[in-house]
């Protein structure tokens, strides 16, 4: 014999028509990426991929401690908190624009 479950409304969630899509995510002024090392720039586009940091450190060929630095310095000049809104704000950055640099 199946058991259902009831749940008061209040406690289930309904989709919001307002919920967060990608594009509505503020992204970062030129002056801000401007201000990013072309090192910085690279480690923050590993970012944006998933890459953990020792993902990073393999791929850029540097100490994982390194790219912890830079990500301590992206996140200040971004004027973010944690990764997870760098990532987001950074998400729809044409990387080979400020790389050409």
């Amino acid at each position: 014999m199946a058991m259902s479950t009831c749940h008061p409304t209040s406690s289930v969630r309904k989709k919001s028509s307002t919920s967060r899509r990608h594009n509505d995510t503020p992204s970062f002024p030129p002056e801000m990426l401007q201000a990013l090392t072309r090192k910085q720039l690279l480690v923050l586009e590993r970012m944006t991929k998933g890459e953990s940091n020792k993902q990073i450190a393999y791929t850029l060929d540097i100490a994982e401690t390194t790219v912890k630095a830079h990500v301590s310095a992206i996140l200040r000049k971004l004027n973010v908190h944690n990764r997870v809104q760098a990532i987001l704000s950074a998400g729809d950055i044409d990387f080979a624009d400020y790389l050409r640099r």
